[in-house]
């Protein structure tokens, strides 16, 4: 339901910050909510954008929108293949998936190459670099707390339902130069999703009625 999204956004939120600011780093939220505008097609998503009604997020507020939607997408995933037990799938899981992607945060960068030069500050606050290992930790995360407790039969469907809501955010828009686009969880945990690597793929706010934002995490 949108009030359980609602609450799951403010508790990634809080909880994301909170690892943040232990790293010494005070996030930037994204506090200026935009017009809602209609994005269902390409005509729409057009004027939204040369009608100054799209805005850049910061890194880290993006990070919560595509966490939200797609612990969302997974939790309703599981709800369904238990035949609509709504217990099946808690706010305990959402906590969990974020300590299991805090520990891969801090995991990852003990276990970096000496050619990688992000730190945990960094990855807590979804620094340029190391962005494709936030990634990375994200679907790992919800591969851990809901992929892995599914038979392996219904592991697909878990697999489709995150893919359809990563390609849910998904809007094209123009090129009007600047934002690099998310570039996709290609690869990661069998999630095969290629979701952009140029200006004409955008993450946008989360439900087809939202507010549509051209991102950058």
């Amino acid at each position: 339901s949108e009030t359980e999204k609602i609450y799951i956004a403010a508790m990634l939120r809080k909880q994301l910050g909170d690892a943040a600011r232990e790293e010494g780093i005070e996030v930037i939220e994204d506090d200026d909510p935009a017009p809602v505008v209609n994005t269902n097609n390409n005509n729409n998503a057009y004027a939204a954008w040369t009608n100054n009604y799209w805005k850049r997020m910061s890194p880290f507020e993006e990070l919560v929108e595509v966490f939200t939607e797609l612990v969302c997408a997974a939790q309703e995933c599981i709800r369904e293949l238990c035949g609509g037990e709504r217990s099946s799938a808690s706010l305990r899981d959402v906590r969990r998936c974020v300590d299991v992607f805090r520990w891969f945060g801090k995991h990852f960068h003990q276990n970096r190459q000496p050619t990688e030069r992000w730190s945990r500050a960094d990855f807590f606050s979804v620094a340029q670099g190391a962005r494709r290992v936030v990634r990375k930790a994200v679907i790992l995360s919800i591969a851990y707390c809901y992929h892995a407790r599914l038979p392996r039969r219904e592991r697909n469907v878990l697999v489709e339902k995150v893919t359809d809501a990563w390609r849910a955010l998904q809007v094209t828009t123009y090129n009007y130069g600047g934002y690099g686009g998310y570039g996709g969880y290609g690869g990661y945990g069998g999630y095969g999703v290629q979701g952009g690597g140029n200006n004409n793929n955008r993450t946008r706010r989360g439900n087809n009625h939202g507010r549509g934002a051209a991102t950058t995490y």
